[in-house]
């Protein structure tokens, strides 16, 4: 009964690990799209050739290189064989989602965003399933460590 209730604690973090991992790449990747397809011109036809390369361009690129690497990053913990060694970077993913899911709470998205008219529910959902994904693993470990 111990050693099953291991096992399922520890495809619980390889899976919370996986599907955090695997929606913050493909949000990473999909943030190369933006500024071609996911809004229309009329964000940034008003906007100086200036603000929109750093502004528009650059931050959505970086944007996407950080969570594209967050999402590997996911993907290797899942490798880590020492668990106690994740909680503190799934931690860090864990406050990342946090702090997306606050920041769409103030700052709400506004703009048509790949055909979404408004994408703050869609966001705000996506972002909790993450959040949870990740919540998961760092539960799963504790709850595992006090089994132990």
């Amino acid at each position: 009964m111990y050693q099953r209730k291991i096992f399922i604690l520890d495809q619980l973090i390889k899976t919370g690990l996986i599907i955090g991992g695997s929606i913050t790449l493909i949000i990473g990747i999909a943030h190369f799209f933006m500024p071609s397809i996911a809004f229309s011109e009329v964000v940034t036809e008003n906007l100086p050739k200036e603000l929109q390369d750093h502004f528009v361009y650059l931050a959505i690129y970086m944007l996407g290189t950080f969570l594209c690497a967050l999402g590997l990053i996911s993907f290797y913990l899942v490798r880590i064989s020492k668990q106690q060694s994740i909680i503190f970077p799934t931690l860090i993913l864990f406050f990342v989602w946090v702090s997306r899911i606050v920041f769409e709470i103030f700052y709400p998205v506004k703009i048509v965003l790949f055909g979404v008219d408004n994408p703050t529910t869609s966001i705000l959902i996506v972002a909790s399933i993450v959040l949870i994904s990740y919540g998961l693993v760092f539960f799963s470990i504790k709850l595992k460590r006090s089994n132990a």
